[in-house]
């Protein structure tokens, strides 16, 4: 395969991130991604080391420790080859000492400064950032029934209510709405002196497989979707059913592949997308767990939580989220509810230090 262009991916070392830099190598391009410490780099390398074999490098790394600081990236946008960026980094944390310092700041700055640099660079032509449904969902509104959401909508929340407020989840909802507005307000306020696109990509709960092979040992170091899992099969929930808050869902597959169609298509420039497979709830999963013919009988048997089979799903009281534009821009097509948990619980049960049985 002929190597493309080069893609700048920032967070290269996250969930999401992984999958996103395997789809690119194996679509042709190249991979500079960026992290915050050398531990870190190792480990994003040795996750893609299939693409060190070749004569030229597919794929290096960039300690960018700071990324709220001004000029963070300015080094790694003048990369040669480098004409697109993929910015994933964004903290993920519900639980903080501070919404200010620990989210808003630090979701909001580091947006900018990757736009700033980009700014600077003439040879960068597109820039897709991850962004999140929390940019979309409007919290006060609750369960919302007969409404659906799609690209239209906007979280209302202020920075003013996100730097008071005693929740963490609406914290961090309120980072994810305020960056990618951030976002968007620069490349308005820029549009005659910057030579990129920008195109935003939001998914609600990411469910799937990761992209790093072994797992960590240290459950901590598990994204939060794989930790919910684990939890399920592993009998940490044994007694409950977790209660369903966010009710859309996609999988990380999937949203890996909307990042890199949106370099592709010169339909998503200056567009935002809803990257959904449609609703869930964890009653649903926890059925398909159990009723999964991929997954021997006895070996959750004793570990997966039961609930109430078959009744709280997604339903008429809960919103609805539209995928079209997605299918239609972008030419999605998404992975089922039950093979992406499915996928999810088998890597989970195959780690040799986890077993359930």
């Amino acid at each position: 395969m002929a190597n493309k262009s080069t893609i700048l991916v920032t967070g290269a070392n996250g969930f999401v991130a992984a999958h996103i830099i395997a789809d690119l190598l194996s679509s042709g391009y190249n991979v500079v991604g960026t992290v915050r410490s050398q531990s870190s780099a190792e480990k994003v390398l040795a996750a893609h080391k299939s693409y060190n074999r070749e004569d030229r490098l597919r794929i290096s790394t960039l300690i960018v420790a700071d990324i709220t600081i001004p000029g963070a990236f300015d080094n790694a946008v003048k990369i040669p080859g480098v004409d697109s960026i993929i910015h994933t980094a964004s903290p993920f944390k519900l639980v903080v000492e501070d919404n200010e310092r620990d989210l808003l700041i630090p979701a909001i700055q580091g947006t900018k400064s990757i736009l700033e640099s980009a700014a600077k660079s003439p040879q960068i032509k597109k820039v897709v950032i991850t962004s999140s449904f929390a940019s979309i969902v409007d919290l006060s509104q609750g369960l919302r029934p007969g409404y659906v959401y799609n690209e239209k909508d906007w979280n209302p929340v202020t920075i003013e209510e996100a730097k008071k407020s005693v929740s963490g989840s609406y914290a961090y909802c309120a980072s994810k709405k305020l960056a990618e507005q951030a976002a968007w307000d620069f490349v308005k306020g820029k549009k005659d002196e910057i030579s990129f696109s920008l195109t935003t990509i939001c998914p609600p709960k990411i469910f799937g497989p990761a992209n790093t092979s072994p797992l960590p040992k240290e459950l901590s170091l598990l994204g939060v979707s794989m930790k919910e899992i684990y939890d399920l099969v592993s009998g940490a929930n044994k007694q409950a059913v977790p209660p369903t808050r966010f009710w859309g869902w996609v999988d990380v597959r999937d949203v890996a592949r909307a990042h890199v169609r949106a370099l592709e298509v010169a339909g998503a420039a200056g567009q935002r997308f809803l990257i959904t497979a449609g609703r869930y709830s964890y009653q649903e999963i926890v059925d398909l767990l159990s009723n999964s013919e991929r997954i021997p009988k006895d070996v959750l048997e004793n570990t997966l939580p039961r609930g109430t089979p078959g009744k709280g799903y997604a339903g008429d009281f809960v919103y609805e989220v539209e995928n079209e534009k997605s299918k239609n821009v972008l030419g999605m097509k998404y992975h089922s509810l039950e093979e992406s948990v499915v996928d999810a619980a088998l890597q989970l049960i195959a780690v040799e230090d986890h077993r359930f049985v």
